[in-house]
């Protein structure tokens, strides 16, 4: 019942996307529900998200929450501004690139991941689009790191352990890859949008992004939860590294929240 009230909320949420053809948001419902069939009687984790076959930990991903949210945090606080170059620091299995390629006339769209146990999904959800490329490191200070997750959960994985909501028994931890002069793998050093979703890494991203141009930043900020900054602190730098900024969208955040998404301009 809860899976069925879900597909009936992404179904209200997809027709209102005027981003999209009619046609694809059909494709979109119809593909909710091969998930769900897929999942019940064939254990599989996959959907036809966008007319490809995605393989997803959780359907609540790709399909409720990412149309939606490109659709009114980003591309309508933009004006419909055309953005060609995308940089995603944190892109997970391609959940935000994937939705963002197919209602933006993107030119490149480079994504950044440093989990190498879900690197190979990553690139096999993104293999239909020609306009992305992964990268499977991370983005701080060089060397190589330890990175905590549980397996089926790895969108909240973390550099910093308590942020993956784990406990003893069911982390995992891998040794990654940091590196800080992305521009010389991505041959790129200026986006028209950067997003950071790094699950309280943000301040050693952003250090370690000078030299990189953009027009604006979707980055989500941690409130309650682990991380070694201040917000004060977090946005100093990134007007160090980017240069001074207007605010543009912020979600709501109370003394609850754990982390809010903040679009800015520069």
């Amino acid at each position: 019942m809860k899976k069925i009230a879900e597909i009936g909320v992404f179904i209200f949420r997809v027709l209102l996307l005027s981003e999209i053809s009619l046609k694809m948001r059909i494709n979109l419902i119809l593909g909710a529900y091969f998930s769900i069939f897929t999942l019940i009687f064939h254990r599989q984790k996959r959907v036809k998200y966008f007319g490809h076959d995605f393989i997803h930990e959780s359907i609540v991903g790709p399909v409720l929450i990412y149309p939606h949210e490109i659709s009114t945090d980003l591309i309508k606080q933009t004006s419909g501004e055309r953005l060609k170059y995308v940089l995603d620091i944190g892109g997970n299995l391609g959940q935000f690139a994937i939705t963002l390629v197919n209602m933006m006339d993107l030119v490149q769209l480079d994504i950044v991941e440093p989990n190498p146990t879900i690197f190979n999904t990553l690139k096999s959800n993104t293999s239909f689009y020609k306009q992305i490329s992964c990268y499977n490191f991370a983005i701080g200070k060089p060397g190589i790191q330890k990175f905590y997750y549980k397996k089926g959960k790895s969108a909240t994985g973390s550099f910093i352990k308590s942020n993956a909501y784990l406990n003893e028994e069911t982390t995992r931890t891998v040794k990654v890859e940091v590196v800080n002069k992305i521009q010389s793998h991505t041959k790129r050093s200026n986006y028209d949008l950067i997003k950071i979703d790094v699950e309280g890494f943000e301040m050693e991203v952003v250090k370690n992004l000078k030299g990189i141009k953009t027009k604006y930043l979707l980055i989500e900020v941690s409130s309650n939860r682990e991380k070694n900054y201040s917000t004060s602190e977090l946005y100093s730098q990134i007007a160090k590294t980017f240069g001074e900024f207007e605010i543009v969208y912020q979600d709501a955040s109370d003394s609850q929240t754990n982390s809010f998404d903040v679009l800015l301009r520069f």
